[in-house]
């Protein structure tokens, strides 16, 4: 029989991961890679995302700061996965590549990370999806310095009274095809 070892909490949150999604990344036609979305809090997406999700359009990641609140970049606000702040629910999660040899998600983190852009997938009436480079977040001193640049999905859902797509587009200001 096996001997019985403790885990210490940080082991045990580190294997709560949730699998909230799993489709394929479309950037203007190209398929770029099989994904999953991660939470350690979540199991679910807070809106509905078909399995070939298809992004073309891009904004600044300052053109986002300017129109967001800066608590939605700030990585320690997301422990409980959300936050909640002027009419606007804003769900994080990990991007998990699923074919770990694609050299063409390499090159879209470093686009994005270069380019500091971030893409855009509107979601009807509910908000959008957007996918950022973790560069583009807020971090504290000594957090994930040893961490790679990686992926990150942001959904920002609009509340009730205010749901509308015009209102989102009109929130996120200027949007381009994008281009890597």
């Amino acid at each position: 029989m096996a001997p019985l070892t403790r885990k210490s909490s940080a082991e045990r949150k580190a294997e709560a991961i949730y699998c909230a999604w799993k489709g394929q990344l479309f950037i203007q036609d190209q398929q770029i890679s099989d994904i999953a979305l991660r939470s350690s809090c979540r199991f679910s997406i807070p809106a509905q995302l078909p399995t070939k999700l298809e992004i073309r359009h891009a904004v600044a990641v300052s053109e986002l700061r300017k129109k967001l609140p800066e608590e939605a970049f700030r990585i320690k606000n997301y422990s409980s996965h959300e936050v909640e702040c002027q009419d606007l629910l804003f769900c994080l999660y990990e991007v998990e590549i699923l074919n770990q040899n694609e050299p063409k998600v390499v090159l879209l983190i470093d686009s994005l990370k270069e380019k500091k852009l971030a893409l855009v997938k509107y979601l009807n009436d509910q908000g959008a999806f957007i996918l950022l480079a973790s560069s583009a977040f807020v971090e504290e001193k000594n957090a994930g310095l040893d961490r790679p640049p990686h992926l990150q999905a942001l959904f920002l859902i609009s509340s009730p009274e205010s749901r509308s797509t015009t209102g989102t587009i009109a929130l996120l200001g200027r949007v381009t095809p994008f281009e890597a």
